[in-house]
């Protein structure tokens, strides 16, 4: 697992790290933990997929518990979780915010989550393109004050749905870094298709996208580590 580091300017008064968690897929939670531990960050963002539909994840629930209480803990599902047999009941009972198509203000943020368009129950085999999220509730959030941080797992999203819009940061995980990455570049993502624009890395100053923590297809990740991210707001300097 690799420790991924992003400095982003953001409008608020103090620096604040953000840890972002995605596409655990249910596998074990120590490493990650420990990190979490280890860099103690001032919120932890779980941008989906931390459970997954085909598989039991013992160790999930315990490990929001232990986010939780390191530090503000705010998640928004994936495509699986809404396959897995945790509920949003089980999330919040360990102190975690679940935000489905729903903002808050924590660590002075306002923090939204874009639930995933399969929340409307749209099977799974999605591999060029994805259902549409609540575009009603971009909007709305878009309008919130404050330095807006969203969590949207899928980055396919960002170009059709959320760049013209005035969010702050998106967060997204999903596409795997690619499984392959060849050139710089990944070769498959779901929901974008073969040789896809956006697998890992920060883009546009506005959209960070984590390759993920684990591997679900069948065959194994080539020069695409799986990634803890932490991305550092800095305050603007705006002359003072």
């Amino acid at each position: 697992m690799q420790l991924t580091h992003y400095t982003v300017p953001a409008d608020i008064p103090a620096p604040l790290t953000v840890a972002q968690v995605s596409d655990l897929h249910g596998h074990p939670t120590r490493p990650v933990l420990t990190a979490l531990q280890k860099a103690a960050p001032d919120l932890i963002a779980v941008t989906g997929d931390l459970f997954d539909r085909l598989a039991t994840a013992p160790e999930t629930l315990p490990f929001l518990r232990a986010c939780a209480a390191l530090a503000p803990t705010v998640y928004t599902y994936g495509n699986h979780e809404h396959a897995s047999p945790e509920t949003g009941e089980d999330v919040r009972a360990c102190g975690v915010i679940l935000l489905q198509d729903a903002w808050t203000t924590v660590c002075g943020l306002t923090v939204g989550g874009l639930a995933s368009g399969f929340v409307h129950g749209i099977k799974q085999g999605h591999f060029v393109s994805s259902p549409p999220p609540n575009v009603d509730f971009l909007k709305d959030f878009a309008a919130c004050d404050g330095f807006k941080l969203l969590l949207c797992h899928h980055p396919e999203y960002y170009a059709a749905y959320i760049r013209d819009l005035p969010v702050d940061l998106t967060l997204s995980g999903h596409a795997h870094g690619g499984q392959w990455c060849i050139g710089g570049r990944g070769v498959f993502a779901p929901g974008q298709g073969f040789f896809p624009r956006y697998t890992g890395g920060l883009y546009d100053g506005r959209l960070v996208v984590s390759r993920g923590l684990a591997n679900t297809a069948p065959f194994p990740r080539f020069g695409n580590p799986t990634e803890l991210v932490f991305i550092h707001l800095q305050p603007l300097d705006n002359g003072a």
